[in-house]
């Protein structure tokens, strides 16, 4: 028996439906972009002079759960903008450089905020942050220099490189235990009206400079912590693995057991007047007793091997007491980074 051949004839507009499913719709003033799970992720069309942005809650019956990166990126007319709840995710670069942006909500549904999300927003004023954000990412409110916060979310994990860096100030500086990174100049310039600081049990990662800038009155870890300990009552933050002093207030002492005081330690630090580097210390990092101005006296340990640059520079140091002798002392070169008429006093002469 022969057999048939059959041919199946689809219309060109199925094909042509089925080829651009995944692709971007424009409705309106947005472009919708189909994402992996199904939902929609929403930004602007070619209108960008826009001077208010309601984002729609879905599309075509679809939940819209993300502001794409770039979504808004330099809409320099953008002054207000509504997202509703079920935003799960805010972009890369979405609101980037809106120069006049001075009010935006974030839904209680918000988990993510991306890199560079309101970088620039230099208007922006205010912003409530809610406590289902588990993530806010590199520079995501980086110079918002008008910017307060009232209180950051109790679910946050993590909080990215220069986060709020140079933002006017936050207002409570509260971590939760929920909290395990706090990276890079995250509050860089930032002021904290907080000055208590508490470092929580589940915090595995902190930058040396993580806290630059910021002014605290006492530095607390939790004794919990494995990574990170504030031993003898020192008002500080140590690296248990480094035995390293890496983040202090205007009222840290030297723990006796430590070996590296890292850089920048005590940057600034104006209510030092005399500091005593104890027996074990071997490095002593760039800058770290620079622009003490009240630091006038300084007892260093024969164990420092190794000095950074500009170790004291800019502090108006009178004595330096080395318990080793002058020739060691030479060795270490230091010298060009005191004032020329400091006097030195060699312990073991």
């Amino acid at each position: 028996m022969r057999k048939s051949k059959v041919l199946l004839l689809i219309p060109l507009f199925l094909l042509s439906s089925c080829n651009k499913y995944n692709e971007p719709f424009e409705f309106g003033n947005f472009i919708y972009e189909k994402l992996e799970d199904g939902t929609y992720g929403v930004r602007v069309g070619e209108n960008r002079a826009l001077h208010y942005v309601d984002i729609p809650k879905s599309y075509k019956s679809i939940p819209i759960t993300t502001i794409l990166d770039k979504a808004f990126e330099k809409c320099q007319n953008l002054q207000r903008v509504y997202i509703p709840d079920g935003i799960v995710n805010i972009g890369n670069n979405a609101f980037n450089s809106c120069n006049r942006l001075v009010e935006i909500n974030l839904p209680f549904t918000l988990k993510y905020i991306g890199e560079q999300a309101f970088y620039q927003c230099e208007n922006l004023e205010s912003i409530e942050l809610s406590n289902s954000v588990e993530k806010i990412s590199h520079a995501a409110f980086s110079e918002c220099k008008k910017l307060e916060i009232d209180s950051l979310p109790n679910g946050l994990k993590e909080i990215g490189n220069y986060a709020f860096n140079n933002c006017k100030g936050i207002n409570k500086l509260s971590f939760s235990d929920n909290l395990e990174k706090i990276g890079v100049r995250s509050f860089w310039n930032c002021k904290i009206e907080t000055k208590d600081l508490f470092i929580p049990k589940n915090v595995s990662s902190i930058d040396i400079s993580s806290f630059w800038g910021c002014s605290f009155d006492s530095i607390v870890v939790d004794k919990n912590n494995t990574y990170y300990d504030s031993r003898e009552n020192c008002n500080s933050i140590v690296d248990r693995a480094k035995k390293s002093i890496m983040v202090t207030c205007s009222n840290s002492t030297l723990p006796s057991d430590i070996v590296l005081i890292e850089d920048n330690t005590f940057i600034e630090c104006n209510n030092i007047e005399t500091i005593t580097i104890p027996e074990g210390v071997k490095k002593i990092g760039n800058y770290c007793f620079t622009n003490c101005r009240n630091l006038k006296t300084v007892y260093i340990s024969g164990t420092v091997e190794e000095f950074g640059i500009n170790v004291f520079r800019d502090s108006p140091i009178e004595d330096v007491y080395y318990a080793g002798t002058e020739s060691k002392w030479n060795s270490l070169g230091l010298k060009g980074s005191y004032r020329s008429d400091v006097k030195y006093h060699f312990l073991d002469n």
